[in-house]
Parts: structure tokens; C-alpha cells; sequence
């Protein structure tokens, strides 16, 4: 039997979160796994990027274990992975440190995570920081003449 069949309350919340923050995301069935599928798009100033188009799977473990969150568009290069891009080999997004994942965290946590990471990445990626925050949101000098 799979978590939100065992945690029925669980999967309301996470439904009722998700959809209030993030209407446009949707619910979906992958193999035995649920996932949500949708865009951000917390785009630095001065950048035309696309949105970011994502999918987060839930672990069989879950909610002890965090959620996998797979880009789906764009593309990124395969040379863009580890500490530095904040990404792991296999192409998951890495939002948060495993160790400081919380039980009480819900999918709609992640999506607000995921937007941060999508700015961090497109400001490190285009040279507006020097490197990619490990924990919260670039602070990039608009003001500041090259």
C-alpha cells in the first residue's frame, strides 16, 4: 500500500496546499507514484528565460523522505551538476540539505523552494552572483556598473 493511501489525511493537505499557492500545478499518476506537474517562473530582472517547467515525485517514504524534483523544461546541459549548480548527476533538483528536511514540509514548501532555486540558477548562470546560495534567495546589485 502506497503513503497516501495509508495517510489519506496527508494527501488532502498536500492537495489543498498545493492548489491554493499553485493552482496551475496538477496532480498526477506515475507508475505506483504520485507526482505534481507545473511551472514557476521567479525570473531575475533583465532576463527573458522560459519558466521553469517541473515535476515532484513522491518518494515511497514520504513524508519522512523529500520529495524528487525532476526539471522537465528547459533542457539543462549535463556538465550542470553538483554543489555548484545545486543539482544532483542523475538531473534531480537539489532544494534542500537531506539533513534539514522536515516531516511537516509539504509539496507547496518545495514549489516555493524550487522558485528560489530557479532564480539562484538563472543569476549564477547568467554571472549576476558568484556562486549559487546554499540557502535562500541571491540578492543581486541592479545598481552595480561592470
Amino acid at each position: 500500500m502506497e503513503w497516501y493511501q495509508l495517510d489519506k489525511s496527508r494527501i488532502v493537505l498536500e492537495y489543498l496546499r498545493v492548489t491554493k499557492s499553485y493552482p496551475d500545478f496538477k496532480l498526477i499518476k506515475i507508475d505506483k507514484n504520485i507526482a505534481w506537474e507545473g511551472k514557476v517562473n521567479d525570473i531575475p530582472e533583465g532576463l527573458t528565460e522560459p519558466p521553469l517547467k517541473i515535476r515532484l515525485i513522491y518518494p515511497d517514504s514520504y513524508p519522512a523522505a523529500p520529495l524528487k524534483v525532476q526539471p522537465i523544461e528547459p533542457e539543462f546541459p549535463d556538465d550542470l551538476w553538483g554543489h555548484d549548480w545545486h543539482r544532483w548527476k542523475e538531473g534531480y533538483l537539489c532544494y534542500i540539505r537531506p539533513k534539514s528536511w522536515e516531516i511537516t514540509y509539504t509539496a507547496a514548501d518545495v514549489i516555493d523552494k524550487i522558485r528560489i532555486w530557479y532564480f539562484n540558477f538563472l543569476a549564477y548562470k547568467s554571472k549576476m552572483v558568484e556562486k549559487m546560495p546554499d540557502i535562500g534567495k541571491a540578492e543581486i546589485n541592479f545598481s552595480k556598473k561592470e
